[in-house]
């Protein structure tokens, strides 16, 4: 059996990693708040802060589109 795979691995897997980094690049330069990405991705933020401490990526993607 193998390792359960998290929302980042899964978004990686199916091809959809690209457009949701792009979606969440476009909110945080939009200040769309985290709880409304969120509810948009169908995630809650109790997962996007796991995903966003494990994936570095996430957090690089929400800083570098504020900038």
């Amino acid at each position: 059996m193998g390792t359960k795979l998290d929302l980042y691995d899964q978004w990686k897997r199916d091809g959809e990693l690209e457009r949701v980094l792009d979606f969440i690049s476009v909110c945080a330069r939009k200040l769309v708040t985290q709880r409304e990405m969120c509810e948009a991705i169908g995630i809650t933020e109790s997962t996007f802060s796991k995903l966003k401490k494990k994936h570095p990526e996430i957090q690089k993607t929400i800083h570098d589109a504020r900038l």
